[in-house]
């Protein structure tokens, strides 16, 4: 995992990617926060799928991330 991911979601998203690399179909969506180098923290959510090659392996994750901080600045406020 990034260093980057918010020490409180590590966990999560470490469980996320482990039950994407356990399952076929998709991995789920996954919701989880970043520190960026200037402390600020971000919101993101997360969900991709796992390529294998012919023998079943791994062989690459595709995967996109969108930042929903606006969202979350306006569910709490």
């Amino acid at each position: 995992l990034c260093a980057c991911v918010h020490p409180d979601d590590r966990a999560a998203l470490q469980a996320a990617l482990a039950s994407t690399v356990a399952d076929d179909g998709p991995g789920p969506r996954v919701e989880y926060r970043v520190v960026r180098p200037d402390g600020e923290v971000r919101h993101l959510v997360g969900a991709g799928t796992l390529q294998r090659d012919a023998d079943g392996r791994p062989r690459r994750f595709i995967g996109v991330s969108t930042d929903v901080t606006e969202r979350e600045r306006a569910v709490l406020a």
